[in-house]
Protein backbone atom coordinates (compact mmCIF):
# COMPACT_ATOMS: atom_id res chain seq x y z
CA UNK A 1 0.00 0.00 0.00
CA UNK A 2 1.44 3.31 -1.09
CA UNK A 3 -0.02 6.17 0.52
CA UNK A 4 -1.28 9.20 -1.66
CA UNK A 5 0.14 12.39 -1.35
CA UNK A 6 -3.40 14.82 -0.77
CA UNK A 7 -3.80 18.38 0.09
CA UNK A 8 -7.24 20.16 0.98
CA UNK A 9 -8.61 23.58 1.30
CA UNK A 10 -11.15 24.10 4.01
CA UNK A 11 -14.53 25.98 3.07
CA UNK A 12 -14.11 28.15 5.74
CA UNK A 13 -10.57 29.34 4.71
CA UNK A 14 -10.14 33.09 4.55
CA UNK A 15 -7.60 32.79 1.53
CA UNK A 16 -9.50 30.30 -1.08
CA UNK A 17 -8.24 31.44 -4.29
CA UNK A 18 -4.52 32.22 -3.00
CA UNK A 19 -4.75 28.43 -1.46
CA UNK A 20 -5.92 27.36 -5.10
CA UNK A 21 -2.98 28.78 -6.85
CA UNK A 22 -0.34 27.84 -4.21
CA UNK A 23 -1.60 23.70 -5.08
CA UNK A 24 -1.61 25.05 -9.05
CA UNK A 25 2.42 26.05 -9.01
CA UNK A 26 3.06 23.17 -6.00
CA UNK A 27 1.57 20.65 -8.86
CA UNK A 28 3.44 21.62 -11.83
CA UNK A 29 6.05 19.24 -13.22
CA UNK A 30 9.16 21.59 -12.89
CA UNK A 31 7.83 22.37 -8.59
CA UNK A 32 6.74 18.73 -7.96
CA UNK A 33 9.39 17.24 -9.92
CA UNK A 34 12.08 19.11 -7.47
CA UNK A 35 10.23 17.70 -4.34
CA UNK A 36 9.88 14.40 -5.89
CA UNK A 37 13.98 14.01 -7.10
CA UNK A 38 14.51 14.73 -3.36
CA UNK A 39 13.16 11.59 -2.09
CA UNK A 40 15.59 9.65 -3.83
CA UNK A 41 13.21 6.80 -4.04
CA UNK A 42 11.51 6.83 -1.16
CA UNK A 43 8.10 8.42 -2.79
CA UNK A 44 5.85 6.70 -5.47
CA UNK A 45 4.76 8.76 -8.01
CA UNK A 46 1.68 9.76 -9.03
CA UNK A 47 1.53 8.73 -12.79
CA UNK A 48 3.79 6.47 -15.60
CA UNK A 49 5.15 9.47 -16.54
CA UNK A 50 7.59 9.85 -13.11
CA UNK A 51 8.73 6.44 -13.81
CA UNK A 52 11.12 8.21 -16.69
CA UNK A 53 12.39 10.93 -13.94
CA UNK A 54 16.09 10.28 -13.90
CA UNK A 55 16.33 9.96 -10.07
CA UNK A 56 15.62 6.23 -10.45
CA UNK A 57 19.15 5.93 -11.82
CA UNK A 58 20.76 7.23 -8.80
CA UNK A 59 18.06 5.97 -5.94
CA UNK A 60 19.88 3.04 -3.89
CA UNK A 61 19.08 -0.71 -5.54
CA UNK A 62 16.59 -1.58 -3.40
CA UNK A 63 14.53 1.39 -3.79
CA UNK A 64 14.33 1.14 -7.09
CA UNK A 65 11.66 -1.15 -7.21
CA UNK A 66 9.41 1.52 -6.53
CA UNK A 67 9.67 2.85 -9.95
CA UNK A 68 6.92 1.38 -11.26
CA UNK A 69 4.81 0.65 -7.90
CA UNK A 70 2.18 3.32 -8.53
CA UNK A 71 1.35 0.53 -10.88
CA UNK A 72 -0.38 -1.70 -8.65
CA UNK A 73 -0.92 0.07 -5.67
CA UNK A 74 -4.72 0.97 -4.64
CA UNK A 75 -6.45 3.17 -2.45
CA UNK A 76 -8.18 2.18 0.63
CA UNK A 77 -12.06 1.21 -1.03
CA UNK A 78 -10.61 0.23 -3.84
CA UNK A 79 -12.66 -1.14 -6.18
CA UNK A 80 -15.11 1.45 -4.63
CA UNK A 81 -14.68 5.09 -3.01
CA UNK A 82 -11.68 5.78 -0.78
CA UNK A 83 -14.35 6.46 2.44
CA UNK A 84 -13.94 7.23 5.98
CA UNK A 85 -14.97 4.08 6.28
CA UNK A 86 -12.73 2.13 3.81
CA UNK A 87 -10.26 3.50 6.11
CA UNK A 88 -12.11 3.40 9.28
CA UNK A 89 -11.47 -0.29 8.00
CA UNK A 90 -8.44 -0.86 7.37
CA UNK A 91 -7.33 1.27 10.35
CA UNK A 92 -8.72 -1.82 12.63
CA UNK A 93 -6.99 -4.01 11.29
CA UNK A 94 -9.77 -6.34 10.41
CA UNK A 95 -8.40 -8.30 7.21
CA UNK A 96 -5.38 -8.85 9.08
CA UNK A 97 -7.43 -10.34 12.10
CA UNK A 98 -9.39 -12.14 9.98
CA UNK A 99 -6.21 -14.03 9.07
CA UNK A 100 -4.74 -14.23 12.64
CA UNK A 101 -8.22 -15.88 13.89
CA UNK A 102 -7.70 -18.34 11.24
CA UNK A 103 -4.15 -19.27 11.54
CA UNK A 104 -4.87 -19.48 15.41
CA UNK A 105 -6.98 -21.84 15.59
CA UNK A 106 -10.19 -20.66 14.13
CA UNK A 107 -12.27 -21.99 11.37
CA UNK A 108 -12.18 -20.21 8.02
CA UNK A 109 -15.54 -19.96 7.95
CA UNK A 110 -15.80 -18.64 11.65
CA UNK A 111 -13.10 -16.17 10.90
CA UNK A 112 -14.82 -14.84 7.75
CA UNK A 113 -18.09 -14.45 9.58
CA UNK A 114 -16.23 -12.57 12.26
CA UNK A 115 -14.65 -10.44 9.80
CA UNK A 116 -18.20 -9.64 8.02
CA UNK A 117 -20.12 -8.71 11.38
CA UNK A 118 -17.06 -6.21 12.34
CA UNK A 119 -17.72 -5.01 8.62
CA UNK A 120 -20.79 -4.15 8.85
CA UNK A 121 -20.82 -2.51 12.19
CA UNK A 122 -18.71 -0.07 10.16
CA UNK A 123 -20.28 0.12 6.94
CA UNK A 124 -24.26 -0.73 8.32
CA UNK A 125 -24.16 0.25 11.65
Amino acid sequence: MYLPMSHAIMKYSKNVKLAKDFLRWLQTKENYGKWFETQGGYSVGATKAWEKNPMWAKADKPLQIFRTAARSTRIFGHAGPATAKATETFSKYIITDMYAKAVQGMGAEDAVKWAEGELKKIYEG
